[in-house]
């Protein structure tokens, strides 16, 4: 439990309390489940908002053991936020709420280039498009920390997917991708740029029909009267 030391002053209560076993002193304080003492924050250095927002159960330093010790919750992956990440709803959640998950990952795709330099380097960046792209795709994602996580193996024999193992991770700002999968996702826009392409051909070629036939039915009917 925590008490924010709102108290009036004539509910002070002079304990003795916390490590320096003195009073309240009207400052936030938290319990420790191990010998339910009380403890100032700026006596174990612990702020009021991670002891109110991310702390699950306290122990305090005189309690503490390897086995025994203080349980926090998972923090939002949004910065500094000290507010506990949603883990626990349908689907979870690495993030406090839906404002921080946006801005997350609009700050993510936002340090990646708009297009890409066409180089094949494996330390090129990917652009935006390739980046959604690739997620798009299945054959990778991204974790709470901006680390590169390959969900299958984009080769594998049959389709068959597998889970990459730690060597599979990449930091996100030196944007390291396989040059297999960067290829892969250039061959498909290449591919679908060559179909947009053969698709407008078709169209143009199917206007310049109807207008030929147009013209030759005008013509008829001038020959006509």
């Amino acid at each position: 439990g925590t008490d924010d030391g709102s108290a009036a002053d004539d509910d002070s209560d002079n304990g003795p309390y916390c490590l320096c076993r003195g009073p309240d002193d009207h400052r936030w304080m938290i319990c420790c489940e191990g010998c339910d003492d009380w403890f100032h924050g700026e006596c174990i250095n612990l702020s009021k908002e991670v002891g109110e927002n991310l702390i699950e159960k306290f122990i305090c330093p005189r309690c503490t053991t390897k086995q025994f010790r203080s349980i926090y919750k998972k923090s939002c992956s949004m910065g500094a936020c000290k507010k506990a990440a949603r883990l626990g709803q349908t689907p979870p959640s690495y993030f406090c709420s839906n404002d921080h998950a946006q801005a997350w990952w609009e700050r993510l795709v936002g340090r990646l280039p708009k297009t890409g330099k066409g180089g094949s380097s494996l330390t090129d960046q990917l652009s935006q498009d390739e980046f959604m792209a690739l997620l798009s795709s299945g054959l990778a994602t991204v974790d709470e920390h901006g680390n590169w996580a390959m969900k299958a193996s984009p080769f594998a024999a049959g389709g068959e997917k597998g889970i990459a193992n730690g060597t599979s991770r990449f930091r996100l700002d030196i944007s390291a991708l396989a040059l297999g999968i960067r290829h892969q996702i250039r061959e498909m826009a290449a591919q679908s740029e060559v179909e947009e392409a053969e698709e407008r051909i078709v169209r143009e070629a199917a206007a310049e029909r109807w207008r030929r036939k147009q013209s030759e039915r005008n013509w008829v009917e001038v020959i006509g009267e």
